[in-house]
């Protein structure tokens, strides 16, 4: 198939779908053109030796060549490209076979083939320098089994709470992130997504139809301990609650009658919790307020909101626990992320927050009450 003909037939498609400004997308399509014509020539003239470079080595070639990462249109032209070139009947050869890398020396294409996929360095047979491999280089220091094993048992225990099927990779980036076994830096790198395709995570599988999503189930052990726990949860039971079960129309108001509380009286009680917490943290802040250090520091890593609104947010999705509506605040840039350690100066501070600013800095951000402790 020749550019001019997937060209076309993307144009096609852009001005099919009703998008509100498909300029954007064909700006992105030529974008695209003009990086494969100046630096990868011999695919616009052969299409098809796009078969021999998988799908994300081609984005990161672009890349480089573009000098930054790709957007997000960029990126959607060349999943275009790949699923005209290679649609799910027609699929190409495995990409096990070779991938292809850009030496940082000279700029050349390299083929890594797949007896070089576990070397830390690469040679460039043009230039002979020295150069990390770049699939291998994100996963590195993931690729030991207690790290593997850690991130697996992390996948399965959060499978067996949920009760969900599988994760996909959006949601096991958050997980691993709130489990502090991810860094932002990671996610950015596509560790996850490289981990899978080099197998090191082997009960995960890809779909064979679009959007090929990588799934990531529970593993034999988690399936053991799903078992265990489903199969354990009845014999603790109780016997008035086996009874309830084998007959439903036992009355158990005996039991919980004196135990009812009313509307009123249930806002009773909260009102006097809030008091009482509030009293509480008075006696605290007066406390600390006595102390000569205005300094805090960031107990651990920990995502802070740049607005109360997206605080509130923040709070919702994590009760949801809809870790891709966080991960997509992060993207756009209504979470940042705090290191540990990271100095800050308290600003004020609500019933369950802190607002604080960052040593040097004029924003002010929102984090939870223990996420600071004074110096």
């Amino acid at each position: 198939m020749k550019w001019e003909e997937i060209k076309k037939s993307i144009v096609d498609d852009l001005k099919s779908r009703g998008l509100k400004d498909p300029g954007i997308r064909m700006r992105g399509l030529e974008n695209i053109e003009a990086l494969i014509r100046k630096y990868f020539p011999v695919y616009i003239n052969n299409l098809e030796e796009l078969k021999h470079v998988e799908k994300e080595a081609f984005k990161y070639m672009l890349a480089e060549k573009k000098g930054k990462g790709l957007n997000s249109v960029e990126k959607s032209i060349v999943n275009e490209i790949y699923d005209r070139l290679f649609p799910p009947q027609q699929s190409p050869a495995p990409f096990d076979s070779y991938r292809m890398c850009v030496c940082p020396y000279c700029n050349e294409n390299s083929i890594i083939t797949a007896e070089l996929y576990d070397y830390k360095t690469l040679i460039c047979p043009t230039c002979k320098n020295t150069f990390i491999n770049p699939y291998l280089a994100s996963i590195y220091p993931f690729c030991e089994s207690s790290s593997i094993e850690e991130i697996i048992n992390t996948i399965d225990d959060e499978l067996i709470e949920t009760g969900e099927e599988y994760l996909l990779i959006g949601q096991t980036n958050m997980l691993l992130l709130s489990a502090n076994i991810f860094s932002m830096s990671e996610i950015s790198n596509k560790v996850l997504r490289n981990l899978l395709e080099y197998h090191k995570i082997p009960h995960a599988y890809q779909t064979d139809t679009a959007p090929y999503e990588w799934r990531i189930p529970l593993s034999e052990d988690g399936k053991v301990r799903k078992k265990y726990k489903r199969e354990i949860i009845p014999a603790k039971m109780s016997a008035r609650t086996f009874q309830m079960k084998q007959n439903p129309k036992v009355n158990t108001n005996t039991t919980t009658k004196g135990l009812t509380l009313n509307k009123w009286q249930r806002n009773w009680l909260i009102a006097i919790a809030v008091v009482i917490g509030f009293i509480i943290y008075s006696t605290i802040s007066d406390n600390d307020s006595s102390s000569d250090s205005l300094t805090y520091y960031i107990t651990k890593d920990t995502y802070a909101a740049t607005s109360k609104k997206s605080f509130d947010d923040w709070g919702r999705y994590a009760a949801d626990k809809d870790q891709q509506a966080i991960l997509n605040m992060s993207m756009q840039g209504k979470l940042d992320i705090l290191s540990q350690g990271t100095e800050v100066y308290l600003v004020s501070s609500g019933w369950s927050y802190c607002k604080i600013r960052r040593k040097g800095s004029t924003q002010e951000l929102w984090v939870v009450m223990g996420a600071i402790k004074q110096k």
